[in-house]
């Protein structure tokens, strides 16, 4: 089964610290003709693709007017055997969150919403570039509460962000956790814009932290940057860590299709205008053989904290030399191993780009 994946690019606002392909858009000429050119690359991208998960993300879908919204997803339901489909997420953002958005997503089959909501204090959004309220976030939550339950509700929050006084962080956290919400994000501060990014050394690191408090809580740590109780996992998410097929539509989307050779990773253009003129060009096409597969199926399957079963790559013949490196890394305390399945230790989690990079050169 493969994952769909819908990008809208489009911002009321950019934040300075958004690494995420979007622009400032509120043209509703130019939103409608890429909606357009998107429902052109589906119709031709979709035959013979069985979707299971849909995740529309951004930027900001939710700025996207009603009726334009209505049309991607008349066109969606047209292409896709929803009898399939276990989970279908929306990101939404506090200020564009409207009644009518999402009585809309309940009508067109969205199982579940993911807020970008990154704090609870004015101070901290004001400073990371927000253009909501704290107010604004808990009228948007509690009009999302009236059509969905507190397990179909995520929510994003942001930490180790400089010069935040670390409490601000955490209560954040905790109203995240009062509200009851079953999946929460927690991310640290991205330096890969330039905002802040003289402050890259200067700051607390807080991860462990936060992954104690998350503990403490209840929840499962079941991705290094995602906490769940009930199981209640991203179905679409996991594709990526566990290298599953997904299928990117929109400007600056990824896929990835798996071959008996190793597996094909495709790029979608990085320009609203292009896309809209011809979504299926410029594309770049990456073809990743068996051993470069592998390194992708562990460095990632790293991510998902439940654990990677190696023994399957045994055949492999150049397992043999990544698992040398393994096996130096569980020496570390970086990694452990039982029963063939690998796992990283608490200290390997906060040095996961570490052990990234070295899997990667081996």
């Amino acid at each position: 089964m493969t994952g769909l994946y819908i990008h809208i690019p489009f911002c009321k606002k950019k934040c300075p610290y958004c690494a995420f392909y979007s622009i400032e858009c509120s043209n509703e000429d130019i939103i409608n003709a890429y909606i357009n050119a998107m429902i052109c690359e589906l119709k031709n991208e979709i035959e013979g693709q069985q979707i299971d998960t849909i995740y529309i993300g951004g930027g900001t879908p939710s700025i996207i007017p009603i009726n334009l919204f209505e049309h991607l997803l008349i066109h969606l339901q047209s292409l896709v055997d929803f009898s399939h489909i276990s989970e279908f997420t929306v990101e939404m953002n506090p200020e564009s969150t409207t009644a009518g958005l999402i009585k809309l997503f309940r009508n067109y089959g969205v199982n579940r919403i993911s807020m970008g909501v990154q704090s609870f204090d004015d101070d901290v959004l004001y400073f990371l570039g927000r253009i909501h309220s704290s107010q604004i976030v808990y009228n948007a939550i509690d009009s999302v509460m009236k059509y969905y339950s507190v397990d179909n509700i995520s929510i994003d929050v942001i930490y180790d962000i400089p010069f935040v006084n670390p409490k601000k962080i955490f209560q954040s956290i905790k109203e995240a956790i009062d509200m009851g919400l079953t999946h929460i994000s927690a991310y640290n501060f991205s330096f890969e814009k330039s905002y802040l990014k003289r402050f890259y050394i200067n700051f607390d690191e807080q991860m462990s932290h936060v992954i104690n408090y998350f503990e403490h809580c209840g929840y499962e740590q079941y991705e290094i940057s995602n906490f769940c109780k009930h199981n209640n996992i991203s179905k679409h998410n996991i594709k990526y860590w566990l290298s599953e097929e997904y299928l990117g539509i929109g400007a600056s989307s990824h896929s990835m299709f798996k071959q008996t050779t190793g597996r094909v990773r495709r790029e979608n253009i990085k320009d609203i205008c292009s896309y809209i003129y011809n979504p299926f060009a410029s594309r770049i096409i990456y073809n990743i053989d068996l051993d470069e597969s592998l390194k992708e199926d562990i460095i990632f399957g790293l991510r998902y904290l439940r654990g990677i079963d190696i023994e399957k790559y045994n055949a492999i013949p150049n397992f043999e030399k990544i698992n040398c490196e393994i096996n130096k890394l569980i020496d570390e305390n970086l990694i452990y191993k039982c029963n063939n399945i690998i796992y990283l230790t608490k200290k390997g989690i906060l040095f996961y780009d570490v052990i990234a990079l070295r899997l990667w050169n081996c």
